[in-house]
């Protein structure tokens, strides 16, 4: 697997992140650059056809933050790369890929590139509203746990691979079977 932190950055200011990316507020601090991306796949490329046996098995391309989707432009031009890289037999075929997102910064378009691409998405999410109170907006107030829920619907609507990571959290263990059940 190769792992790319496209953006360090957030538009959240969840209670309980350890990395704190909404101190930086909307900044291009910590935002990987196209070029750091393409040397970044030609490693990995390198590093994987050095076992030619083990070449043909499955690779996970992760792209994390931060919020990946607050680096769209890369992010998207590192899904292409992928692409062209596994078109051109420098990636196994099996490559897959695979976003890690808190789901507010989707629009329509992008849930569209995300399916045509046949992208996984892992939506961090922490269960029903309830349970999901220390994942906010910048405001410290406005719950994410709308607009990540909505996104997550029309993925799912979409047909995209879906996966769900929970934050264990106070509220989470206090509420595990509504969680689980949600």
């Amino acid at each position: 697997a190769l792992c790319l932190h496209i953006a360090h950055d957030c538009n959240l200011a969840c209670r309980y992140c350890f990395e704190k990316q909404s101190e930086v507020s909307n900044s291009n601090e910590g935002i990987m650059s196209a070029e750091t991306v393409e040397k970044g796949l030609r490693f990995f490329s390198r590093l994987i056809r050095l076992e030619p046996e083990r070449f043909y098995e499955k690779k996970t391309i992760i792209f994390y933050g931060g919020e990946p989707f607050h680096n769209k432009k890369v992010l998207f031009h590192a899904i292409d790369t992928v692409n062209q890289y596994t078109a051109a037999g420098k990636l196994p075929a099996s490559t897959r890929m695979l976003i890690v997102t808190n789901g507010t910064l989707l629009h329509d378009d992008d849930i569209e590139f995300i399916r045509k691409n046949n992208i996984t998405l892992t939506f961090s999410l922490d269960g029903d509203r309830e349970a999901s109170v220390n994942r906010v907006f910048p405001d410290m107030k406005t719950l994410a746990w709308e607009k990540a829920t909505e996104t997550f619907q029309k993925c799912k609507a979409a047909g995209i691979d879906l996966n769900v990571a929970c934050t264990l959290t106070p509220q989470t263990i206090a509420r595990q079977r509504e969680v689980l059940d949600y």
